[in-house]
This record gives structure tokens, C-alpha cells and sequence, in this order.
């Protein structure tokens, strides 16, 4: 009984023991813990893009027998092992540590990716322990922007093609954006101006390059092609081509110092109404070195009272020199601030400036005005030092009234992101006597912008500022990329006395705060006040708005919308209105040549006076098209509909088209029409045809440069065209003759040189080139060129020496070809020299006929 009672516990222990050893036997072995203990160095590895990766795995055997151990690592697609771990021993307790590393295929994205380093027993494969890496592939964002082709050289007028190669560096796909910029200010047409990459793929990017035909001498034409990730635009990749460009000789005549000028005829009309009109303007110098500039503008008669699209009569001329400048006609006329700021008017002005002084005046009487308003003004101002300047201003105007006006004004630049304006004026007049004062503050750097103003005119001054107070405030902060906040305030009091003689006393404050990001989106509110400062006040009234700008740009598309909340409010009347308005625009290019935008926009509405709904919708379409390179046609159709108590459409279609000929002739025609409901005069056409014609008028014969003409002619006296002649820095290209020119060299000994490829590779000039030209100014001189074809003369240098077997010591026999030796090839004039190579020969090409000796001059 007693060997039963203690055999049963013992066996139910056993048992128990047995099964729940297998239990955990089997759970260990789902979890790992008898097969192997392992982990990772590193859970995350934060990598860029790079071609081979390494970490460690930490091993230990946990079981108290040796094991051999199988190892499988699964790496994402396109990922490859660079050391193949594939089994690998442990002893009971024994740790080890393991080396992973992997290589990442070079077009791998920006993500995180899962590597499993999976281990598992040999003995039971199917207890497995699994050790998880997180690869962070971090964005990098880089462009490669290469030149793959272009001419070495093209004739002026004509067109070339240039092509890039764009290519993603980085892991993240996007939009880039293409810029092609010509420093001759060229016509560029390149094929895409926004592309999307993949990472690693490459792109193929033409740009044909117009050339001008009006162009002095041979330019190094430059096209710099900018390519922009539009999500950063601080990623970017540049690279330029340069091209010779080759003046025709037909076209560059620089013999004489001209005077360019362009005439233009143009008549317009409207109805039954027809005007001519005769315009001619052009800029350029009077003196050789372009020193001096002028300006002319002549234009008449008036014929806008014809016309719609008319143009006024306009007279200006403009001349700078070295130490001032003279001006006379119609401009804009401008001083001071607190004196005269702009003003339109017919006049004349002349300016000095001699070791920091600058002086002058002028004097104007106004255009398009009944009564004739007149300006007398004289300036001058001293410059201290760097950045600060002082300067005492007069100005005497003959309005309703005479007055005289006098200020002082001070400009500092204390630190480079800072300039202050300093002013202040007085005036005199029948009105008395007044003062004004103006403080103005503006700068930039990194971060931000600034603009303050402050102008104080008191009620008598007769300034451009006159009875006012203004105060404004521009602020514009970029704490990060893309990211801007903008701050306006403005605050204008008019009337300062108050007199109610004047009907109103007018103030208008207007707020404005906002941001945005980049161009997609911005949020602004605006708050404006206006009111009457009168005791009686006629009116007072506040708008509220909030502003939503939403943009986004795809390929050769942009959309950009505006989305307008607020409402208006008549605090006399205690009467308030909401309004809506909303917009959207877009931009797109179908090609290269052709360019659209559209708009369309809804507004609704009360007026605040009535009450009455003001509804209104408008629509735009505007085209700009190179039907030829040379032919532009541009359209705009606008539309709009009031949707009020009475119906009012407005319809409007304006039609150009410009064509500049060969021989830069121009001409254009304008059509525009009108079409309104309600209106009298229902329809109104208005149309206009101009032609353009250059004309150079000779002032002087040049005489600080000379001229070269001749031809190049064949064995058979006849021209060739297309050669391409260098002399200098200057190059010409012959035409279907055979004839060059060089309108402008400097006078002195130049040497004329022959481009081999465009004359044949088997001909030569009969003279020695580069050939040595004597150029004089203000003459011209002629050479003609022949060309024949040309010769090889070649050989081998044998060694001969003495016949050891022949006793009378005159035989001989050959060694061998010799190396080394120097060749000299001479006509008594021309001489050229080569080395024998390894195997003797030796070759002299481009020879032209003649006789010539051959000689060995060097070598041992």
C-alpha cells in the first residue's frame, strides 16, 4: 500500500512534468527562445541612397547542446546580399555576431522598407527565429542637368538646335521645372518647360535657338538652361551651351557710325473714323567707343480721338554723357516726395554729376489739360560718403495758384539692410505759408522685407503730399522655404482742418494680414474703413474680407483660384451686406509656340446704398501664338454680365498680328471689338495697320576701325560659300560668291585664319596660313584667297650601313627602319618638321603644290 501511495504521486508527477515540458517546448520553439536568442545592432537604419549597406545581428544559443543553425535573409525587391550567411555553429551559451549587409538598387524611393534575417535550426527547420530591420531610405533630392549637343558655329538669322540631358539623381520622383534664358536675348523655344521625373530617369530636353540677323560681329551666343524641382526650389541644376554666331555679309556694315532709327506708318480707325499717324524712335550713340547714349521718340499726329486703340502724339528726346544728361519732350517728370513725384508733362531737363555732386533742373507745362499747369525746378545734392547722401531742392509751380516750394532731403545707408529717407519741405503761396515732413524706411535681407512710411503736409503746403497724413507699413517675413507671412497697414487722413468748405474730411485705414506656402496656398484678411471726419459726416463705412488663394502647377498647366468672404457695412444707415466673389485662373502651353491663359470669376453682392442684389460674372480667354518664328498672333476675348435691375453684357474681342520679314521689316495689325446691351451704339470696331521699317543713318566714316573684304575661290576661280574665316576675335562666313567681310578691326596686324573643316579636308590655300593682314582705319582692305588641293608627302627613314663581307668597303645593306629621326619638309620659305615613329615613317600633310626638299636635320 505504501509502494502504491508513493508510486502514483510520482507517476502524476511525471506526467504532468512530460506535458508541460511539451507545452513549453512547443511554445518556446514557436517563439524562438530554445532554437536562438538574437537581435539587432540596430532596429532603424536611417540611410541615404547608397549602393551597399551593412549592420549586425546578434546571436546566442539558449540550449544546453551545440547546435548548427540555417540562416535566410528576405530583402525587399531588387535588393541583393552582398555575403551570403547561410549556416553557422554554436556551442552551448556560446554568442556571436553576425554581419548583414546588402546592396540597394540606385533607384530605390525614399521609404521604409522590412529586412528579415530569419534563423532557424537545423535539426527542426520549422522553429524559426525572425529578426526584423526597419531601412529608412531618407529623400535625396538632386538634378543633373548636361549638355549633349551643339553647334560649334550658325549664320546670324538662322536657327540651331541645343539638347540636354536631364536627369533625377535623387530617390523622390516630382515635377521639374525647366528655364532657358539667351543672353542675346535670342527667341528660345524649348520643347517642355515642366516634366515629370522618375528617380534615375533621364530626359532629352531640346531648345532651338532663334538667331537675330542684326548683329555687329561674331558673339559667343550663350543659352543657360535652369532646371528647378518645383516641391524645393532650392534644388536645381544648371549648364549653358555656347555657340558662335556668324554675321551674314549682306546684313554687317559697320563702316560708318549710324544713327538707328525705326519709322513707322500707322493708320487707325473706328466707325468712319480714320487717322494716320507717323512714328519714328531709336536709341544708339554718337561717339565710337559708345560712351554716350540717346533716345528719340516722335510721334504724330494725335489720333486716339479716331481710335480706340489710337495712339497719342508724343515728342521726347534723351542724351547721356559722361558727366550729365539732357532731356527735352514728354516725360515724367519727378523730384522729391515732398516736391514733385511724377508728373507727365512736356519740358525739358538737364542733370550734371561731377565728384559726387549731382545738380540740374528742369521745367515742364502739363499735356491733356484745359488750363496749362507750369513747373520750374532746380536740385542738387552731395554725396558725404558711401551710402549717405544730402541734397536742397526748389520747385516753383504756376497751378490755380503760384507757389514755391523748398526741401531738404537726406538719404542714409547705415548697414546694408537699411536705407532712411529723411525730408522736409516748406512752401509759399497765396494760401500762406506750410511745411511738410516725410520719414521713409525700407530694406531686405534673408528673412524678410520692410517698408515704413510716415508724410506729414500741412493744409496750406502745395507739394505732391498736400494736407495729409499718411502712415504705411509693409512687412514681409520668410522664416522657412516657401513659407512667407505678409503685414500691410495704411493709414490717410485728408482735410486736416477739418474745413467744411471742402465737403468731406476724408480718412481711409486699410489692414491686411496673411500668409502662405510657396504657391498653393495663402489666407489673408482685409479690414478698410472708410468714413467722413466732418461734424456732420456724409458717409461711414467698414468692409471685412477673408481671402483664400489656392494654386497648384502640373505639367504645362497652372491653376490658381481666389476665394473671397466678407461683408460691407454703413455704420450711418446701420445696414450691413455680405459678398462673395470667387475666381479661377490657369495658364497652359500646348507646345513650345504656343502660350493661353483663362480666367473666370463670379461676384455677388448688394449695393449698399439701395439694397439691390449685384450680381456679376466675367470670363477671359487670352492666346499668344508663333504661328512661324517670325509670325506672332495674339487674341483676347473678355466677357461680362451685370445681373442687376437691368441686364448690361459686355463683350470684348482684340485680335494682333506681327510679322517681321527677313530684311526686319515689320508689320501689324490690330482689330478690336466692342459689343455692349444695353447701349446706343451697339457694336464698335476699332482697327489699326502699321508697317515698321529700320533705317540707319550715317553720321560719320568710323575711323577707329578698319574693314577687310575679299573671296575664296577655287582651283577654278570660282567662290566658295559657307567657308568660315577667323581673324581674331572676329569671324565671317562667305556667301554663295565666295565673299567675306569684316566691317569693324581693330587698325594694326591681325592674322586671318581658315576653318579646316569648312573648307574641304583635301584643300589648301596657296598661301601660308595664318596669314598676317594689315588693317588701317576708316579704310577698307581687299584680299582674295585661292584655294587647291592639297598633297601627302610620307616615307620610312631606313638605316643603312656598311657590308662587313664586302672588302672594298662601298657596299651597302639595310639595317632597319630608324626612329627618332627629324624630318624637315621646306619649300625655302615654309617649313614643317615631324619625328619618325617606331617603324620609321614619317608623313606630312596639307601640302601644297610646289617643290619642296626633304631632309633629315636631327636625331642620332
Amino acid at each position: 500500500m505504501n509502494r502504491i501511495e508513493t508510486y502514483y504521486p510520482v507517476l502524476l508527477g511525471r506526467i504532468f512534468f512530460f506535458l508541460f515540458g511539451l507545452t513549453f517546448v512547443s511554445t518556446a520553439g514557436a517563439q524562438g527562445v530554445d532554437t536562438v536568442d538574437a537581435r539587432a545592432a540596430q532596429r532603424v537604419l536611417d540611410v541615404k541612397l547608397g549602393n551597399v549597406l551593412a549592420t549586425t545581428v546578434i546571436v546566442r544559443n539558449p540550449s544546453a547542446v551545440g547546435k548548427t543553425y540555417s540562416v535566410r535573409v528576405v530583402l525587399p525587391e531588387g535588393w541583393k546580399p552582398v555575403l551570403r550567411d547561410t549556416r553557422f555553429e554554436l556551442a552551448p551559451g556560446q554568442t556571436d555576431t553576425r554581419l548583414l549587409s546588402f546592396s540597394l538598387p540606385p533607384a530605390t524611393s525614399a521609404g521604409t522598407y522590412r529586412v528579415r534575417y530569419i534563423i532557424a535550426d537545423q535539426i527542426a527547420p520549422a522553429r524559426e527565429t525572425e529578426v526584423v530591420i526597419d531601412v529608412r531610405v531618407l529623400p535625396v533630392l538632386q538634378l543633373e542637368l548636361r549638355l549633349l549637343e551643339a553647334p560649334r558655329f550658325v549664320v546670324a538669322g538662322q536657327h540651331y538646335a541645343v539638347q540636354f540631358a536631364l536627369t533625377n539623381r535623387g530617390n523622390v520622383g516630382g515635377s521639374v521645372n525647366l528655364r532657358a534664358r539667351n543672353f542675346d536675348d535670342f527667341l528660345v523655344r524649348i520643347d517642355s518647360f515642366r516634366v515629370y521625373l522618375d528617380p534615375k530617369q533621364t530626359r532629352t530636353i531640346t531648345a532651338i535657338i532663334i538667331t537675330g540677323t542684326n548683329i555687329p560681329g561674331k558673339i559667343a551666343n550663350t543659352l543657360e538652361v535652369t532646371a528647378q524641382l518645383a516641391a524645393d526650389s532650392t534644388v536645381r541644376a544648371r549648364t549653358a551651351s555656347v555657340v558662335d554666331v556668324i554675321p551674314q555679309v549682306a546684313v554687317v556694315d559697320d563702316r560708318y557710325l549710324e544713327l538707328p532709327l525705326r519709322v513707322t506708318g500707322r493708320t487707325a480707325g473706328e466707325d468712319d473714323r480714320l487717322g494716320g499717324q507717323v512714328e519714328v524712335t531709336g536709341s544708339g550713340s554718337f561717339m565710337e567707343d559708345r560712351s554716350d547714349r540717346f533716345e528719340l521718340m516722335v510721334r504724330t499726329p494725335d489720333i486716339q480721338s479716331q481710335s480706340s486703340i489710337g495712339l497719342r502724339d508724343e515728342y521726347r528726346f534723351r542724351y547721356t554723357a559722361g558727366l550729365g544728361e539732357l532731356q527735352a519732350g514728354d516725360w515724367n517728370y519727378s523730384l522729391t516726395p515732398l516736391t514733385e513725384l511724377s508728373r507727365y508733362a512736356f519740358g525739358g531737363k538737364g542733370t550734371v554729376r561731377y565728384k559726387g555732386v549731382t545738380a540740374g533742373g528742369y521745367f515742364n507745362e502739363s499735356r491733356f489739360l484745359t488750363i496749362n499747369q507750369r513747373q520750374f525746378a532746380g536740385f542738387m545734392s552731395y554725396e558725404l560718403q558711401q551710402g549717405y547722401e544730402v541734397g536742397l531742392n526748389y520747385l516753383r509751380k504756376n497751378e490755380q495758384i503760384e507757389s514755391d516750394i523748398t526741401s531738404i532731403r537726406g538719404v542714409m545707408r547705415p548697414i546694408p539692410a537699411a536705407t532712411v529717407d529723411l525730408e522736409y519741405g516748406a512752401s509759399s503761396s497765396g494760401k500762406g505759408r506750410d511745411d511738410a515732413f516725410a520719414v521713409q524706411a525700407y530694406g531686405k535681407d534673408r528673412l524678410m522685407t520692410y517698408d515704413a512710411r510716415f508724410v506729414h503736409a500741412g493744409a496750406a503746403y502745395t507739394g505732391y503730399y498736400r494736407d495729409v497724413d499718411y502712415k504705411s507699413l509693409a512687412l514681409n517675413v520668410f522664416p522657412f522655404q516657401d513659407v512667407r507671412f505678409e503685414a500691410y497697414y495704411r493709414d490717410e487722413v485728408r482735410n486736416l482742418n477739418r474745413d467744411t468748405s471742402l465737403f468731406y474730411a476724408p480718412r481711409e485705414q486699410f489692414i491686411q494680414l496673411g500668409g502662405g506656402y510657396s504657391s498653393l496656398v495663402a489666407l489673408y484678411f482685409r479690414s478698410t474703413l472708410q468714413e467722413d471726419r466732418l461734424p456732420v459726416a456724409q458717409y461711414r463705412r467698414r468692409e471685412e474680407m477673408a481671402q483664400i488663394r489656392l494654386g497648384y502647377a502640373l505639367d504645362n498647366i497652372s491653376l490658381y483660384s481666389n476665394i473671397d468672404l466678407g461683408s460691407t457695412h454703413d455704420r450711418l444707415a446701420n445696414r450691413a451686406f455680405p459678398f462673395q466673389r470667387y475666381a479661377l485662373y490657369s495658364t497652359f502651353a500646348l507646345a513650345s509656340t504656343q502660350n493661353y491663359s483663362t480666367s473666370l470669376e463670379y461676384s455677388t453682392e448688394r449695393d449698399l446704398f439701395t439694397g439691390d442684389p449685384q450680381d456679376r460674372i466675367a470670363a477671359s480667354v487670352n492666346a499668344s501664338l508663333f504661328l512661324t518664328p517670325k509670325t506672332n498672333l495674339q487674341a483676347t476675348v473678355y466677357w461680362t454680365r451685370s445681373l442687376t435691375s437691368i441686364r448690361q453684357d459686355y463683350t470684348l474681342l482684340d485680335v494682333a498680328l506681327q510679322h517681321v520679314f527677313p530684311f526686319r521689316h515689320q508689320l501689324a495689325v490690330r482689330a478690336r471689338q466692342n459689343y455692349s446691351v444695353p447701349s446706343a451704339n451697339g457694336r464698335e470696331l476699332a482697327y489699326m495697320l502699321q508697317y515698321s521699317v529700320p533705317v540707319g543713318i550715317p553720321i560719320k566714316r568710323l575711323t577707329s576701325t578698319g574693314q577687310l573684304r575679299g573671296k575664296v575661290l577655287d582651283a577654278q576661280g570660282r567662290g566658295l560659300g559657307n567657308v568660315l574665316i577667323n581673324v581674331g576675335a572676329s569671324a565671317a562666313l562667305t556667301d554663295s560668291d565666295g565673299e567675306f567681310f569684316f566691317p569693324s578691326l581693330s587698325p594694326g596686324e591681325h592674322f586671318l585664319v581658315l576653318d579646316k573643316p569648312t573648307i574641304g579636308m583635301d584643300r589648301v590655300a596657296t598661301v601660308l596660313t595664318p596669314l598676317a593682314v594689315t588693317i588701317t582705319g576708316g579704310k577698307e582692305t581687299e584680299l582674295d584667297i585661292h584655294l587647291v588641293r592639297s598633297s601627302v608627302i610620307s616615307g620610312v627613314a631606313t638605316l643603312l650601313a656598311l657590308d662587313e663581307k664586302d672588302t672594298s668597303m662601298t657596299a651597302m645593306i639595310e639595317v632597319g627602319p630608324k626612329p627618332g629621326l627629324i624630318i624637315e619638309l621646306s619649300n625655302g620659305t615654309e617649313i614643317q618638321r615631324r619625328v619618325s615613329d617606331s617603324r620609321g615613317r614619317f608623313a606630312f600633310s596639307d601640302v601644297r603644290p610646289g617643290r619642296w626638299n626633304v631632309q633629315v636635320v636631327g636625331g642620332t
